[in-house]
């Protein structure tokens, strides 16, 4: 019953994520409109700006993903808690694979950030569960967002 739950929070905060994360990473990339047509070296430093934050969002949804995950596997009845964390894996992944499906027709260069990213959030998510300490800044404000509830 619990590996139903996990389903189903990863699968509710992976859509509240697919819908908010446009509305966090669209401030710093807006600027890029005002710059389109011109040769501006500060397209360029909006642009470094705008991926550094992307990938911030995005390793901010990996630990929001690990902590369900081991929420839910930390549970006394559970028994087999690598189920847990394939369905973890596959549920931190999801929301970006969507995301990066909407480009109905992509150029090679985005294909590769897509995949960078895809990669770049699996690899969190391994490192994550066994090297803590670079989430501890995330984990502590999602802790005290879900502190009643795990």
């Amino acid at each position: 019953m619990n590996l139903l739950w996990l389903f189903l929070v990863l699968t509710l905060s992976g859509l509240l994520f697919m819908w908010a994360e446009a509305f966090l990473v669209m401030p710093l990339v807006l600027p890029l409109a005002l710059f389109k047509n011109e040769k501006n070296p500060l397209v360029y430093v909006i642009l470094g700006f705008g991926m550094l934050w992307q990938m911030y969002v995005l390793l901010a949804w990996c630990v929001v993903a690990v902590f369900f995950t081991t929420a839910f596997s930390a549970k006394p009845e559970v028994q087999h808690h690598w189920m847990y964390y394939i369905l973890g894996f596959c549920g931190c992944l999801a929301p970006i694979q969507v995301m990066a499906s909407y480009d109905r027709e992509p150029d090679k260069a985005t294909l590769l950030k897509q995949s960078v990213a895809i990669m770049v959030l699996a690899v969190a998510f391994i490192m994550f569960q066994f090297v803590p300490y670079p989430m501890l800044p995330w984990s502590w404000v999602v802790r005290f967002l879900f502190r009643r509830y795990f």
